[in-house]
């Protein structure tokens, strides 16, 4: 072996643990990112229509089949210690959220009522 090619092998190692230890920073990295104060819950509903909400912090992050949605908590008309509902809208999506139970509403029409937190989803 000459001094050139024994050089070179001496190199691949350090480049190899670099090259490791960047790829697990940037798991790591991305591990920490989503495992944030969230909180997520499937509902199914009376006309078979299911979907997922993902509670944020500032926001609720919803799933369906029409695509994935973000609705802000909109402001309480009557604010009240003792309720627990909540009402989240992007201006076209309504969510109205109260304990266990959700209903959707669309443009206007309600597309998913009587929505159940399903148990086997949350």
């Amino acid at each position: 072996m000459t001094n050139t090619t024994m050089l070179r092998a001496g190199l691949r190692w350090p480049r190899l643990g670099v090259g490791l230890a960047i790829a697990t920073v940037a798991a790591l990295a991305t591990t920490a990112y989503t495992r944030d104060a969230s909180q997520t819950v499937g509902f199914r509903c009376e006309g078979g229509e299911r979907f997922v909400v993902e509670f944020r912090p500032e926001y609720v992050r919803l799933r369906d089949g029409t695509g994935s949605f973000s609705l802000a908590r909109a402001a309480r008309h009557a604010p009240s210690a003792t309720t627990t509902a909540a009402t989240y809208t992007d201006g076209e999506l309504v969510l109205r959220i109260d304990g266990k139970r959700a209903s959707l509403q669309r443009a206007g029409t309600v597309s998913a009522a009587r929505c159940l937190a399903d148990a086997r989803r949350a």
